[in-house]
């Protein structure tokens, strides 16, 4: 089969199943802190008692950390027919900003919905990924893939100083709109989360892992080479480097999470090559179900995300009203009982989405054909 013809899934054993992980404990994540802060933002009294156990978990937080560098797989699949020579030729650049206008408006919504109209010009994941986007693709078509490589170890590289310059300066832009310097580097979890600063890298990463692996002769040696380095910088991580996630009770989506050390980013990206090899794996050892919850995760993505933080974040509110949490037991109930209900919240949107959106686009491609 014509690799141009087939879904981003396909091109990419096991990006799938990476999806389906990274937003299955999003969405968990999600549910938990809830329920131990105030408005997301600030540890509860009851939420202190897991202070010890955050700082110990390392997992979790790496895989829903993942998902730009998912977002960057992704958008190489789908500009694959466009790349020549390491370069993207004849790939519409209204496409691109028309992709990226919609992401920021459907962000702008789920701050809306859920915030409301004080947080609306927030900036979080979705606007994010629509600037690392047009970024990426303005590089790719310009000076190719070289561009893109370039660009990620500069912006991680840079990062110290650009910090260091940009605070304490005067706001960019009115802040009734925002600071610029709020999207660059973040503003310690205020209004501005995912700065462009360290985490566009990640983006280009997980863009420059695909390009090789759709370019590369032998699957196996590549799988290998990579497997092999991820451990190694694991092991670094883990011995040398504390990349331990630090918690801030007074702002928990804080400055410890969006700019961390730039050592702790050889853990980061040794875990990201180990994830993405034991994914390809899965993927070429599993079938994707029709309506299975990894393919339902998967192609409703964008649609989970929004959703399960509008209904989410007011259904925490709910219980919080109903079930006294100063009661440690009440608390635990109330929480697995909305992180149960989200993930199979989430998995009936997915459901949607294939039933009404990726069949469609199924029939389409067939006709192409």
């Amino acid at each position: 089969m014509d690799r141009h013809y087939q879904s981003v899934d396909e091109r990419l054993p096991g990006i799938a199943h990476m999806k389906f992980f990274s937003v299955l404990v999003m969405v968990a994540s999600h549910g938990f802190f809830w329920m131990i802060t105030s408005d997301d933002a600030t540890l509860t009294r009851e939420g202190l008692a897991f202070t010890g156990f955050l700082a110990s978990t390392r997992l979790p937080m790496l895989v829903v950390l993942s998902l730009p560098a998912i977002a960057g797989m992704v958008l190489r699949a789908r500009l694959d027919k466009y790349m020549v020579d390491d370069r993207l030729l004849g790939f519409p650049l209204k496409v691109a900003l028309g992709e990226a206008l919609f992401l920021g408006v459907v962000e702008s919504l789920v701050n809306l919905l859920t915030w409301g109209w004080t947080h609306i010009w927030a900036w979080d994941v979705l606007k994010f990924v629509a600037v690392s986007f047009l970024l990426i693709v303005v590089l790719a078509r310009w000076g190719g893939v070289l561009w893109v490589a370039a660009a990620g170890v500069s912006g991680l590289a840079l990062t110290p100083v650009i910090v260091t310059a940009l605070r304490g300066m005067p706001p960019l832009l009115p802040s009734a709109v925002g600071t610029l310097e709020g999207i660059l580097i973040g503003d310690n979890g205020v209004w501005f989360f995912w700065p462009l600063f360290p985490w566009f890298t990640t983006v280009a990463v997980g863009f420059l892992l695909a390009h090789v692996t759709l370019r590369v002769g032998s699957l196996t040696r590549w799988y290998a080479g990579l497997l092999a380095t991820g451990v190694v910088c694991a092991t670094i991580a883990l011995w040398v480097v504390d990349y331990t996630w630090r918690v801030d009770p007074a702002r928990v989506w804080g400055d410890t999470v969006w700019q961390p050390t730039l050592q702790s980013f050889v853990g980061f990206f040794g875990f990201l090559a180990i994830y993405f090899v034991l994914c390809a794996w899965l993927g070429r050892i599993t079938k994707l179900h029709r309506y299975g919850i990894v393919r339902c995760y998967s192609r409703g993505i964008l649609w989970i995300y929004a959703l399960h933080i509008i209904l989410g974040s007011h259904a925490s509110d709910l219980l919080k009203g109903i079930f006294p949490t100063a009661l440690f037991a009440n608390l635990l109930w109330a929480m697995a009982f909305l992180i149960l209900v989200m993930i199979l919240m989430s998995w009936a949107i997915g459901f949607a989405c294939v039933r009404f959106l990726d069949e469609r686009r199924y029939i389409l491609r067939v006709q192409m054909r």
